[in-house]
């Protein structure tokens, strides 16, 4: 089981092992828990470019959901908007700029891995 969401203001490193251990007391399957650091729209933001929104630069400490609502020009809805913006996406460029995506690769493939092996 693969679970990802946002860390909003908590500490990744705190929050991430918190969670995965009240999961695993609950299901009997392989559980990766994976948290974007701040928010999912930071990961989409790390490939800023090719979302095809008018953002063409990334800057590092910006936070991705501001950039994305100010560059869109209409209504941002996280249901409507997520799924279009990542497939958009560049994962290589965007595992570049962020280390909780690229973390986020990397726990699926152990996960993968630990599927496989049971």
């Amino acid at each position: 089981m693969l679970v990802i969401l946002d860390s909003d203001d908590d500490a990744v490193c705190k929050l991430g092992p918190e969670l995965e251990q009240r999961v695993k007391r609950v299901v009997g399957v392989p559980v990766v828990i994976v948290l974007a650091e701040k928010c999912y729209e930071d990961w989409l933001y790390a490939s800023a470019e090719t979302l095809q929104i008018g953002i063409n630069v990334h800057i590092p400490d910006r936070r991705g959901q501001v950039a994305i609502r100010m560059a869109m020009g209409t209504k941002y809805i996280k249901p409507v908007w997520q799924p279009k913006l990542t497939h958009r996406v560049d994962l290589k460029l965007a595992r570049q700029r962020s280390h909780s995506l690229n973390r986020l690769f990397e726990k699926f493939d152990k996960l993968r891995e630990a599927v496989d092996s049971s």
